[in-house]
């Protein structure tokens, strides 16, 4: 988590750094894993951020990081560890 945290730190710096840049209204599609990444984005975007929550099954979920993983079972099993361990 730690790791993740340092990542998405740099990564909404960046965001920022380059709004201020181009200017304009941003729309960025990514993953937030779980509460406290969500918060640390939030404090680093300001309150200007909307975030769109998407819910999907658990099928729905596997079926479609199965298509992106191509088959690599070791990566499907930690994506899915992620996703699911992350809504406890």
């Amino acid at each position: 988590l730690e790791k993740l945290k340092h990542y998405y730190e740099h990564l909404c710096d960046d965001i920022s750094r380059e709004r201020r840049r181009v200017g304009g209204d941003w729309v960025i599609a990514y993953v937030a894993f779980n509460r406290e990444l969500r918060q640390l984005i939030r404090s680093r975007l300001g309150s200007e951020l909307d975030m769109v929550f998407l819910n999907m099954t658990d099928t729905d979920v596997e079926e479609r990081l199965r298509t992106r993983t191509r088959g690599n079972t070791r990566a499907l099993d930690n994506f899915m560890v992620k996703v699911f361990l992350s809504e406890a």
